[in-house]
């Protein structure tokens, strides 16, 4: 007789012709479904619009199956990990009601709202994907969202406990830029704090030993070291060894932003992508396109550990794909805020309250949904677009709402959240 694994594989084609026809033949996620126990199921993943529609089609009654147009290594972070008996590692949202200073962390996937305190008039948040920085006053108020990711490079590990406040600050956070075990919390007048980001957790508040130079503009983590760019340009890596130049130059140095492979920075002249591991750093430029506009953004945003980044300045949205050291520029005079997922697409809200999606290579609109029911007003408190590798998420403080969008299905409201608090800010966590 034949491999009992040879049988199944047959039983499958006659099963595939039975239905199809006596020419069709399984393709492996048809086989995978035909294998499914009553138990599993299936996230196929399809990055060619057609042949993504086809395998929609194929499936439509199998409701264990599920069909996502996109890039398969990019999905894994969003569709993992499942649920494990009755705990969900879940991805969180953190609002704020500047006025009051009231936090909540709300738990997309239960749907749950924990109250953590109020704490008085908040004018920034700022996230590193576990801790969130509320600038109360001279200081800051840190969160802690209750779910994170650890990034092992070659696979990740999900961790979850109670959200709670864990720490309070003794400066004003402007920005925060992290690692796995550091975090670099920035004021507006350039101070610098470097912090044990797992000591957080425990809530207590212990200095990296790491020491940058003292005239630093702009502070990123990288894995162990921490890289700094200087107010002369000069590019410098820290590590327990001391500190020590690195070949390149970004003046006027203006943002940070870590992914997974590099460190991104903006500069007078375009961005640089500091990559190199635990071996020598090395520097790449990404100049502006020629014709760019004059005025540029001062902070970009991005899903987390991606290497495509998106802002907004008077009415252009920028997007880097610092891979291939491109810039997409489109003007768009209304843009409130804008982010990207790193797939090509760029997420824009607009002034009408309508979020519109663009392709970066064609610099075309895609599509476009209405979400708020009125405009978003010039003045006061901005939302934003928060991103990971399933969903986006936007802010409505006037609704107390979260939409939460599914921008791989033609910018679908997949759900609207409904708040206790007026989420006026928002950093999402646990990614």
């Amino acid at each position: 007789g034949l491999d009992p694994a040879i049988d199944r594989y047959l039983d499958a084609v006659a099963a595939c012709r039975a239905r199809d026809g006596g020419d069709a033949y399984p393709g492996s996620p048809w086989l995978l479904a035909y294998a499914l126990r009553a138990q599993d199921r299936i996230a196929a993943c399809e990055l060619q619009a057609e042949e993504a529609h086809a395998l929609k089609a194929n499936f439509v009654d199998e409701p264990r199956i599920a069909v996502h147009a996109r890039d398969g290594y990019a999905a894994m972070k969003a569709l993992l990990p499942p649920r494990f008996g009755d705990t969900r590692f879940n991805r969180g949202l953190v609002l704020v009601d500047p006025p009051t200073g009231e936090v909540s962390v709300y738990d997309a996937v239960d749907e749950t709202e924990t109250r953590i305190g109020t704490y008085g008039p908040v004018d920034t948040v700022a996230g590193d994907g576990r801790f969130a920085y509320l600038r109360t006053g001279a200081r800051t108020t840190v969160i802690d969202s209750g779910a994170w990711t650890f990034d092992h490079g070659d696979h990740y590990h999900y961790f979850t406990s109670s959200p709670a406040q864990v720490a309070t600050l003794d400066l004003p956070v402007a920005s925060v830029t992290s690692s796995n075990s550091t975090v670099a919390v920035r004021s507006e007048t350039g101070a610098t704090e470097l912090l044990m980001r797992e000591r957080l957790g425990q809530k207590s508040v212990q200095r990296s030993p790491l020491t940058p130079p003292a005239d630093a503009a702009v502070v990123a983590p990288y894995g162990s070291r921490v890289v700094t760019v200087t107010a002369d340009g000069r590019i410098w890596v820290t590590d327990a060894a001391g500190s020590a130049v690195v070949p390149g130059e970004c003046r006027q140095a203006s943002w940070a932003v870590p992914t997974r492979r590099a460190v991104l920075f903006g500069c007078d002249t375009g961005a640089i992508r500091v990559t190199g591991g635990e071996k020598n750093l090395t520097v790449t430029a990404a100049p502006y396109p020629a014709d760019a506009p004059a005025r540029r953004p001062t902070r970009m945003h991005h899903r987390a550990r991606a290497d495509v980044v998106a802002g907004v300045a008077d009415g252009t949205v920028w997007m880097l794909d610092s891979r291939q050291r491109s810039w997409t520029v489109l003007p768009i005079a209304d843009a409130v805020a804008a982010n990207t997922a790193g797939d090509g697409t760029i997420l824009v809200l607009h002034r009408d309250g309508g979020l519109s999606a663009h392709d970066a290579l064609t610099r075309t609109e895609t599509a476009r949904t209405a979400l708020f029911a009125n405009p978003v007003p010039p003045s006061g408190f901005q939302p934003v677009i928060e991103i990971d590798s399933d969903r986006a998420y936007v802010n409505d403080a006037a609704a107390r709402a979260v939409y939460e969008i599914d921008y791989a299905d033609g910018l679908r409201i997949a759900r609207t959240l409904r708040t206790d608090v007026s989420p006026g800010l928002m950093v999402e966590a646990g990614r």
